[in-house]
């Protein structure tokens, strides 16, 4: 029983903090290249033309 809820504890917790998104801080181009960083850390490349998500 104890492992069982052990368990049960470690896929809600997991489930709940994959939930989360950053939010759009900072986007710039350079060599033809858009990038996007979220407040998570995480930085996307997009094409020029295309436009930033709010969240990643």
């Amino acid at each position: 029983m104890k492992k069982l809820a052990s368990l049960m504890i470690l896929v809600c917790t997991t489930l709940s903090t994959a939930c989360y998104a950053g939010v759009l801080m900072e986007e710039w181009t350079e060599n033809n290249k858009r990038y996007c960083k979220y407040s998570d850390g995480e930085v996307k490349e997009i094409s020029f033309g295309s436009i930033c998500p709010s969240t990643n």
